[in-house]
């Protein structure tokens, strides 16, 4: 590395040593900031460089971590700064010509450093430059832009990596990876701390450097692995973001309106509406698109998208994570899929706004600026803070447990502003339904987990199959309720059950199951990847297990299991929610000696497994429900007292 600072950045630093500051927040997990530290050691080998670890959240594991990595450079504040509070706290310690912010669960791959580098010293005007930030093969952000001048959107999401392009000038680069000049960062003040603790500062600081009259950059030869997920300690900080993104909106919205000369209408205004025919037109926000073989909800929501089609409606499907591709159901569905909600040729007004998942509610509420008379549905797919806490009694360290004992506060908090919020809210349970009623909701429907039409498949009898089958998705990790079912299964139900039935085996689907969980594989458990067709996957088997030890509301994959009239062994919390009717197929059991009685019965006894394969059967025979129907008086209802003429 032979690159310098450019002399003009900062006369009194002229000739120091140090050409690039590195500062990493550390708060409440441990093992990626662990990947973090030993990508940026390996990375900056040679290059004049310091890291700086600012501790935010400390606990056993985290000073374990930092033993590990003698040569970085610790500062603990007294309290919690934030992140731009601990940043700037950072930069103020530091001696680098440059400043390079990175997450702690963010991995850089090789030349992270010279490009940043590189880009920023060509051209003296450049303040800030951004990385990559991909997902394996998939782009998460490549620089974002502001729609409308004001609300934030990445750029690139969900494209593959080649199809970038180069380096070139944004308005904005995420913080999860962005390098800052110095004399820029100095000259405003670093990040502003009205955000704290968390969100819209970095793209605050970048807007603040434009105004400066410096210029922003992403730089795609500087790549950063940041995985992202559905898991629920994410969702925990959603009544973070909600608060900075109205601060951020209150600020910029000020300073756009007072600085444009030819603005005659608010930024917020509504476009002017195009003729659709009298169909009323619908946005449906996810974290993923819908496929069968990826779990998570992510089947149900198929379900609930040909429901809304066959109602009439001309829905617009959104995913927050653009990292799957559309399955050919979903494109003959006629659902129209969009990565960016707030632009698009020929813009139209929304009826109503279906969001599912409580992280998502503040990018719904953003949206519905743009269409007021739109009513917003909560779709609850579950109920998160019950997810959380029955975690916490699994809670395999004190670090964890205090993180989801904070993440409980956080969701109660989030859901029960849900409940007053939301226009309508849709359960799939009675529980469920009842505890939004109790926080204050007045428009609570419940439907059906159990799709319209059970499809009765021609009798696979028992000969004909083999094994068991455990359903699962793995976007929310190891630590996951199906990552711990997995560990559960793997060391206190299976050995139980081997030595009942030696050959046993055990498949579990989902694609991309996570590292940790690998070494649990042996010649009765493994792991099988996505599988294409889930209901071939259910026929071939004998039993599917559910071994979820903590969750919230009715469990999908039992659900899929019955209505493929597999008979299932679950937990009290896996069976939670499902109708009575199916309780013949189904054997309940939160001890694992217990759990592998039942495993092994159905695997060996034909005659217990025909009676319970039989009483799926009448029972999906019997199943009536119409989705369609559901979403149709529910999405009519709720937009006649909106007020927007649906």
């Amino acid at each position: 590395m032979t690159l310098s600072p450019p002399a003009a950045d900062h006369p009194d630093r002229q000739g120091e040593a140090i050409l690039l500051s590195v500062i990493v927040l550390a708060f409440c997990v441990a093992e990626p900031l662990d990947r973090c530290l030993v990508a940026l050691e390996r990375e900056l080998v040679g290059v004049p460089h310091e890291i700086i670890v600012v501790v935010n959240s400390s606990s056993a594991a985290i000073e374990a971590v930092l033993d590990a990595h003698p040569d970085v450079e610790l500062l603990r504040p007294s309290v919690n700064l934030g992140f731009g509070g601990g940043c700037n706290a950072g930069a103020a310690r530091s001696r680098g010509a440059h400043l390079a912010f990175v997450n702690d669960d963010a991995v850089v791959h090789p030349g992270w450093g010279a490009a940043l580098l590189a880009r920023v010293g060509s051209d003296h005007r450049i303040g800030a430059v951004g990385s990559l930030i991909v997902d394996g093969a998939t782009v998460l952000e490549a620089g974002g832009r502001l729609h409308d001048g004001l609300h934030p959107v990445t750029t690139s999401r969900g494209e593959p990596l080649h199809a970038v392009g180069p380096a070139r000038e944004v308005e904005w680069v995420t913080g999860c990876s962005i390098l800052v000049r110095r004399a820029a960062f100095d000259a405003i003040g670093g990040f502003d701390l009205i955000f704290h603790p968390a969100y819209f500062e970095d793209v605050d600081l970048c807007l603040r450097l434009r105004h400066a009259g410096w210029t922003i950059w992403v730089e795609p030869a500087s790549v950063v692995d940041h995985r992202e997920s559905s898991s629920t300690s994410a969702v925990g900080k959603a009544a973070l973001f909600d608060r900075s993104r109205s601060a951020f909106l209150s600020r910029w919205r000020r300073d756009i309106t007072e600085s444009s000369d030819d603005r005659s209408v608010h930024p917020l205004a509504l476009p002017t509406r195009r003729d659709r025919g009298g169909s009323p037109h619908l946005l449906v926000i996810d974290d993923l698109l819908p496929s069968p073989a990826r779990g998570g909800g992510l089947p149900r929501m198929m379900q609930h998208l040909s429901g809304l089609r066959g109602s009439g409606f001309d829905v617009d499907f959104h995913p927050v994570h653009r990292r799957l591709d559309p399955t050919d159901e979903l494109v003959a569905s006629g659902v129209r899929i969009i990565d960016d909600p707030f632009a698009g040729d020929g813009f139209e007004p929304y009826d109503a706004i279906i969001v599912s998942r409580p992280h998502n509610m503040a990018l719904a509420r953003s949206i519905a600026r743009l269409h007021p008379r739109a009513p917003i549905i909560y779709d609850a797919e579950a109920r998160f803070a019950a997810r959380v806490g029955h975690q916490i009694q699994f809670a395999r360290t004190d670090e964890q447990r205090a993180c989801l004992e904070q993440e409980l506060i956080d969701m109660e908090r989030i859901e029960a502003d849900i409940a007053v919020t939301a226009d309508a809210i849709v359960c799939i349970s009675d529980a469920e339904a009842a505890w939004f009623r109790s926080r204050g909701a007045t428009e609570v429907h419940v439907m059906s987990p159990f799709p319209d039409r059970i499809e009765i498949r021609e009798r696979r009898p028992f000969e004909a199959r083999e094994g068991a089958v455990v359903l699962c998705g793995w976007m929310a990790g190891a630590d996951s309720p199906n990552g711990d079912g997995v560990r559960w299964l793997a060391s206190e139900v299976l050995p139980l059950a081997a030595a009942m039935a030696p050959g046993l085996e055990v498949r579990i689907s989902g694609a991309e199951p996570p590292k940790d969980l690998r070494h649990l594989e042996s010649s009765r458990l493994r792991f099988v990847g996505e599988v294409d067709d889930v209901a071939a996957f259910l026929d071939a088997a004998r039993v599917a297990l559910v071994p979820v030890r903590f969750g919230a509301g009715v469990k999908l994959k039992t659900v899929d299991a019955l209505v493929a009239s597999l008979p299932v062994v679950t937990t009290t919390i896996g069976a939670e929610g499902i109708d009575a009717r199916w309780t013949t197929a189904m054997r309940i059991a939160d001890d694992p000696a217990e759990f592998a009685v039942h495993l092994v019965s159905l695997l060996t006894d034909p005659v217990a497994w025909d009676r319970a394969h039989d009483g799926s059967r009448r029972s999906a025979a019997e199943s009536s429900n119409s989705i369609s129907s559901s979403w149709n008086t529910l999405v009519r209802a709720v937009t006649r007292t909106r007020g927007s003429g649906a």
